[in-house]
């Protein structure tokens, strides 16, 4: 894969951005009543999800593509993987444990301990029933986990593609998205225990086969990109403005309830997030230069802990602010919106924070470990084969 450039800086803020959508959209249940249009706007939370996952398969591809073609170890992949995202991942997890105890009348033990195994293993999102996550946004690492086994396999078949077997390989993977809801809400409906909108709604929503096409679409965007594929298209500012112009009338007037909705979600809105995705690779302009400054660099890097931690970050705060108010950790929480502000201009601190002094040592310490098993390894292998400086992790 010739990659065009090393570093999307557009592209890279805008996993930012998806991430602090889902941020508002968690807090909304605590805000007053606002107009129908704002509504609207926040409950699209999903195109936060949507377009994350279709990023993640583009930004590894991009990252990864030329280093698979060169023989790189998958297990210097997978390892880089894990370091960066498993320990934030468990801390988080470990930091909602308490209040999941907390509610095991709720529930029987036995129902929260097989959680914790699901969700210790990443496996939540492949059970989907009664909020399988202890943190609910993780559901999404457990799917990305899914995707990230799935790449190093799949990625050089992509890859191997014409222009023309890719783009129809994507409209393959864009009906999947219709097909795959369909099937499972057929099955759901056929086994009674599932037959629940709840249970159908955290299918739809959480399982990994259902959200995989999102993820390889991303791939294929990558190499169309790679391959210059109308790109003066999607670099002229009229194509910008128009995907913009769209995607904020979808947000704004297409209704969020109902189970064809889900279709909405996946099937129809996703060529709009994929232009967004091509013009935000080629964007060269005002957003690019955004991207390139110190803070929206930093922000980019700490998407992931802002998507993991606001939920925990939330729920501490306004839990505080209830047992100060009320003597009681239990209970309804109801929190003023002057508290509201103050959490959505915490959150982003607070990740960087959590980047600096925990995601980094933490990652370095490990890195520097699995160097040394690594080393030690090879000193015992048959293979003395000295890896490439791409492959040391």
């Amino acid at each position: 894969m010739s990659d065009r450039r090393d570093y999307l800086y557009a592209i890279n803020f805008f996993r930012f951005v998806a991430a602090f959508f889902v941020v508002f959209r968690h807090t909304w249940d605590y805000l007053p009543p606002l107009p129908t249009i704002f509504a609207n706007i926040i409950h699209k939370e999903y195109l936060g999800t949507n377009f994350f996952f279709i990023l993640s398969g583009f930004i590894l591809t991009h990252v990864y593509s030329s280093k698979f073609a060169q023989g790189s170890s998958k297990l210097i992949y997978f390892a880089k993987r894990l370091i960066r995202i498993y320990p934030l991942y468990l801390l988080t997890m470990l930091v909602m444990l308490p209040k999941e105890w907390f509610g095991v009348h709720q529930s029987s033990l036995d129902e929260v301990s097989l959680k914790l195994v699901a969700n210790v293993l990443t496996l939540q999102a492949w059970f989907p029933l009664q909020n399988g996550s202890f943190n609910d946004p993780a559901w999404s690492v457990s799917a990305l986990f899914a995707f990230f086994a799935f790449l190093p396999w799949i990625e050089p078949h992509i890859r191997s593609l014409s222009t023309r077997a890719l783009l129809v390989w994507s409209g393959v993977f864009w009906l999947l998205l219709a097909v795959g809801p369909l099937i499972v809400a057929a099955s759901c409906s056929s086994v009674s225990r599932l037959a629940t909108q709840d249970n159908l709604t955290g299918y739809l929503r959480e399982l990994p086969l259902v959200r995989l096409p999102q993820f390889l679409l991303g791939v294929c965007a990558a190499h169309l990109y790679a391959r210059g594929w109308q790109g003066g298209w999607f670099s002229q500012r009229s194509t910008k403005l128009v995907t913009w112009l769209l995607l904020l009338l979808v947000m704004a007037t297409v209704p969020v309830h109902g189970t064809w909705n889900v279709l909405w979600q996946y099937f129809a809105v996703t060529p709009l997030l994929l232009v967004l995705v091509l013009t935000l690779a080629h964007d060269q302009g005002r957003l690019e230069h955004w991207g390139r400054q110190g803070w929206a660099r930093s922000a980019a890097q700490a998407s992931l802990s802002v998507l993991l931690i606001h939920v925990p970050l939330m729920t501490v705060l306004f839990r505080l602010y209830h047992w100060f108010n009320t003597g009681a950790l239990d209970g309804t929480v109801s929190v003023p919106s002057w508290m509201i502000l103050i959490y959505w201009a915490a959150v982003l601190p607070f990740a960087l924070c959590v980047e600096r002094f925990f995601v980094a040592p933490v990652a370095h310490y490990l890195e520097g470990w699995f160097r040394r098993w690594e080393q030690g390894r090879n000193r015992f292998s048959s293979d003395t084969t000295p890896r490439s400086s791409s492959e040391r992790i």
